[in-house]
């Protein structure tokens, strides 16, 4: 017979808050093993003692059979001293050592948690914070690590009785599950006017006052698991007008909530992949085709197709949709520009010129976060992220040149930041455009909480930034680095886009063709760019790029599509006919003369995209970033999805010195508008010919890899074009985990 050694198995990952030392528990109860399971800093250790056959076999069964919500990273198993045990059981934490660790994410509720609430027999009933091991925050209350309650916003909530046995009972699904409580012992929800006066803190009186609200065409501020949402009835026009009213929002989406696949198939139209993401624990809002017969009001998603759907992420707002029966609007809590609200006194007090009504609770929320935004394209399905935030992983792939200690702050719009510990490699939630004050704030707060729950503060070796001087992301970033006497290193923007991608895929520069499209990018050379190309040759790095037109006005130009038609078409005879119209007299004049004096350039695709759009009369000032770049590829895909993908026609452009030339393109626009020429036939054949520019400059350098990131690329059809003309011939990379907006910028900084 063998004898019995003692074994240490570790685990880290994402293996706390996802029900790890429970199944540890029960699996070795199972096998008849002796021990101890515990949480620490490294992640789960498990030290037992057993014959070596049914050590490997426990180390095994652990790994194949691990928790569905884990993500086992590192794991090893080790002899160790001989220590005695009488029995199996899960010890306190650990606070010692290296922090391994990923950060858990934010899940939805779950399936089991959806039917104990709408259980009358169930003491659970109708309670707004029900919770287990498989949903419930995580991300957004952890103070420290490791992930345990007294750790959490939940350590001030004292377990009754009957929740104590539920978390000592190794056969409840409620076993060591931080986030237990009911409505004994749990959160306590509150309704209050804008008066700032409670109205009430009844837990079914709060969501009968909530839902005669919504009823009576109210406006109300809901405190979400990331962050308050502003919700209001969505089938209501006067309503949703007038929210867009008072938050200062006049045509940018909101994204809407439902209460049931069922209610979202009566509304939009949506494949099998879409349903699963619909469903995921991530619960985004997914962008979807909207049916002509949907409830939805036009004030929701003015002048789109498209509408942003999401089900309920937290049990509050399950009950509230549940109870009220129709599509609730559901967008971020904010001011203007500024960060989602999450703590509750600045709740009451922001929201009393928007909401008529706000409902908080008192668990609070370390970490805000925004609900995350995802599509498919509608021919291939190929995911693209909008916004990465609340449920999305934290812990990202990374290149093995990614040395530990380092910090890069991003770019300014879409802000992320990225942090290499001495095991991951982890690039945070959306954190808003650095422009206001509230969210530059912000950014510091939950950069600072990094360094520290990660005890890396005094570990920082390198610091990365875009090279763009303006930045706040920049200007911190120097501040820190002179701070705490550091090096410096400043990316240009696009090759961080090239970098990101690259990593997101793990593919190697050698061989492959960056097409790096977006609005704006300070350049090596002093102009902005934006419409780039890079390549690998004899070990540098090479650019090819759209040929230059004027960039002018400033913050103007790209708020303005008619500015960029203007300069786009400085050159080409006869835009008066198209582009007069859309200034006063003293604009033209005016901006004739300062064009021709113009000193800054720009290659900007995202520039192109508006002047076309412009040129084609769908819009001239942008009320959001993105506006016209979105209507011109719906006009577009009207196109295709009339005549399918059968169009070979083009406009004509030239590729001469490392420069792609449009002034022809532009022309051949300009002489089809003033023919009376179809429209979506034009906007058509303005994306076929980007897709032909893509397939000349690869042909010509004789590339077979080709690597897409930047702003544009959250443009589907275009997506969906490459991958219907370019797929047979190149090897396509699109992000994978990350959007392809300036979200990726840290973590491409930091894999340079």
């Amino acid at each position: 017979m063998q004898e019995k050694n003692t074994y240490e198995i570790k685990f880290s990952g994402i293996v706390q808050g996802v029900g790890f030392r429970p199944f540890v528990y029960n699996l070795a109860r199972r096998l008849n093993l002796t021990g101890y399971v515990s949480n620490g800093l490294e992640g789960v250790r498990i030290v037992f003692a057993a014959q070596a056959d049914l050590a490997n076999r426990f180390f095994d069964e652990l790994v194949q059979e691990a928790p569905k919500k884990a993500q086992i990273s590192e794991k090893s198993i080790q002899q160790i001293d001989t220590q005695f045990f009488d029995k199996f059981e899960i010890r306190e934490s650990e606070t010692s050592g290296e922090s391994k660790l990923i950060l858990t994410p934010d899940y939805a509720i779950c399936q089991d948690c959806i039917a104990e609430l709408n259980d009358p027999a169930n003491r659970r009933f109708g309670y707004p914070f029900i919770t287990c091991t498989n949903c419930g925050p995580r991300y957004s209350i952890i103070q420290d690590l490791p992930y345990d309650r007294a750790n959490t916003t939940m350590a001030g909530f004292e377990m009754c009785e009957e929740c104590r046995k539920e978390y000592h009972n190794p056969t409840d699904r409620r076993f060591y599950s931080q986030t237990n409580s009911c409505q004994k012992c749990g959160i306590k929800i509150t309704i209050y006017d804008i008066r700032q006066k409670v109205i009430s803190n009844n837990q079914s009186e709060v969501i009968n006052l909530i839902i005669n609200a919504l009823n009576n065409g109210s406006i109300l501020a809901v405190k979400g698991i990331g962050g308050y949402l502003l919700i209001c009835d969505a089938t209501h026009q006067a309503t949703v007008e007038e929210l867009r009213t008072r938050k200062h929002r006049p045509n940018k989406p909101f994204a809407v909530m439902f209460s049931s696949i069922a209610e979202i198939a009566e509304n939009v139209e949506f494949s099998e992949i879409e349903k699963v993401a619909l469903e995921s624990d991530i619960a985004p809002i997914v962008l979807l085709q909207q049916k002509t017969d949907s409830v939805v009001c036009q004030a929701v998603n003015p002048k789109l197709d498209k509408l942003g759907v999401m089900l309920p992420s937290s049990p509050l707002l399950w009950l509230i949709c549940r109870g009220f029966g129709k599509p609730i609007v559901a967008t971020s809590g904010n001011i203007s520009g500024n960060p989602i609200i999450y703590e509750n006194q600045k709740a009451i007090q922001d929201f009393s010129l928007i909401a008529d009504l706000i409902v908080t609770n008192n668990r609070d929320i370390v970490i805000p976060q925004d609900d995350s935004v995802i599509q498919f394209t509608k021919k291939y399905k190929q995911k693209i992220i909008i916004r990465r935030s609340r449920g999305f992983a934290l812990a990202l792939p990374q290149s093995q040149k990614t040395e530990s200690g380092s910090l890069a702050l991003g770019a300014s719009l879409k802000s992320t930041f990225a942090l290499k510990t001495q095991n991951q490699l982890y690039v945070s939630q959306y954190l808003g455009d650095l422009e206001s004050y509230e969210t530059q704030q912000n950014f510091e707060k939950i950069l600072d909480y990094y360094l520290s729950i990660f005890r890396c503060s005094e570990s920082l070796k390198k610091i990365y930034v875009d090279a763009h001087q303006g930045y706040f992301s920049t200007e911190l970033g120097v501040q820190l680095a002179e701070k705490l006497k550091l090096p410096i290193y400043k990316i240009q923007h696009h090759q961080a886009h090239f970098a990101a991608v690259l990593a997101d895929n793990e593919v190697e520069i050698d061989g492959t063709l960056g097409i790096i499209w977006d609005g704006t990018g300070y350049g090596t050379d002093g102009n902005i760019w934006g419409g780039e190309f890079f390549y690998k040759q004899n070990q540098e790095t090479k650019r090819i790029h759209f040929q230059y037109f004027d960039a002018i006005l400033s913050d103007k130009m790209p708020k303005e599509p008619r500015i960029s038609a203007l300069s786009l078409a400085a050159n080409i005879d006869g835009k008066e006919e198209i582009l007069r119209e859309k200034f006063s007299d003293n604009e033209w004049t005016l901006f004739q003369k300062i064009l021709g004096k113009n000193s800054t350039q720009t290659s900007s695709m995202g520039r192109i995209f508006d002047a076309v759009a412009s040129m084609l009369r769908l819009i001239d000032k942008q009320t959001y970033e993105g506006e016209a770049a979105v209507y011109l590829e719906q006009l577009a895909q009207k196109y295709f999805d009339k005549n399918h993908y059968h169009l070979k026609a083009q406009y004509p452009f030239k590729f001469i010195d490392n420069q792609i030339i449009i002034k022809e393109t532009i022309q051949e626009i300009f002489r089809e508008i003033k023919a009376v020429g179809n429209p979506q036939l034009i906007a058509a054949k303005f994306h076929i010919t980007l897709i032909s520019i893509i397939d000349e400059v690869a042909q010509s350098l004789q590339l077979s890899k080709l690597a897409f990131s930047g702003g544009a690329f959250q443009n589907a059809l275009l997506v969906d074009l490459i991958i219907h003309f370019l797929q047979p011939k190149y090897e396509l990379y699109f992000h994978k985990n990350l959007s392809p907006n300036d979200e990726n910028i840290a973590y491409g900084q930091i894999n340079c």
